[in-house]
């Protein structure tokens, strides 16, 4: 994944799941706004052993048929990987996602092949928007407590969160202890599926900063507490006071995990 989650070259997630009581295949966010430069995973959830993931595109005449807006498509287990040609006009693809048994070639080899509904994407060159920034840094006067500033971000669609760790005066800090944000309480009228990534579908650490990516659609505020954490023991030395919160102007699913753009 990029550096800057604001750059170009961004990674979008997108779940399918296998339902074995209806036998289906169902893709989480089947509308996709991509740039030219990104990378697509699709994770193929509760697939039966066996069975190879493949995603089909539509076919409509043009000498990228199969590849879609992709310059490859990579099949691995559970799951394919698709990067976003560079010189790909925008323009929008249909496509689903199957799995499949066997090659079915003749009469004599069994085979069987389940698809899911139809899906889009959009390639589009549109800027993305500027990430909304948290600092955390030691609070003056106060033992194992860290600031946050500012107190409230808002997340509009299309945006990315960074919380940045700055102001330790022990360099090695990093060599035994990590950064952690967990998502506590949310006040609004949706429903949270994954509390531990508050509005995200994805939390990127690295050491001194954390970078929430995609945007689950629940609109609210989600309150958060920022921590470091004993790499070695789990410890928790360092936790914020106040009361931090991202208020998610959602719906949309950009960047990491696609969706609908209204």
């Amino acid at each position: 994944m990029a550096d800057d989650p604001s750059a170009s070259g961004l990674e979008y997630l997108v779940p399918v799941v296998f339902d074995p009581d209806q036998h289906s295949l169902t893709i989480q966010h089947p509308d996709l706004f991509i740039r030219p430069g990104d990378r697509v995973i699709w994770d193929f959830i509760g697939i039966p052993k066996g069975w190879a993931p493949w995603i089909q595109f539509k076919p409509d005449g043009g000498p990228r048929a199969f590849l879609g807006p992709f310059s490859s498509l990579s099949q691995v287990q559970n799951g394919i990987w698709a990067l976003v040609a560079s010189g790909v006009p925008p323009g929008s693809f249909t496509y689903r996602a199957s799995i499949q048994k066997g090659l079915g070639l003749d009469w004599q080899t069994g085979s069987s092949l389940l698809s899911s509904s139809q899906a889009s994407i959009t390639v589009h060159t549109d800027p993305a928007l500027e990430p909304a920034r948290f600092r955390v840094s030691p609070l003056e006067g106060e033992e194992d407590k860290l600031k946050v500033e500012p107190i409230t971000q808002s997340l509009k669609s299309g945006q990315s969160v960074i919380w940045t760790f700055e102001g330790f005066s022990d360099p090695s800090l990093w060599e035994q202890w990590r950064p952690r944000v967990d998502f506590g309480r949310y006040e609004g009228e949706g429903e949270v599926e994954l509390w531990p990534l508050g509005p995200f579908t994805c939390l990127q650490y690295k050491a001194a900063e954390v970078t929430g990516l995609g945007n689950s659609g629940v609109v609210g505020d989600f309150h958060f507490e920022v921590s470091i954490v004993s790499i070695d023991k789990g410890e928790i030395r360092w936790v914020n006071s106040g009361d931090p919160v991202i208020d998610n102007q959602g719906p949309i699913w950009d960047p990491v995990s696609g969706g609908t753009s209204g």
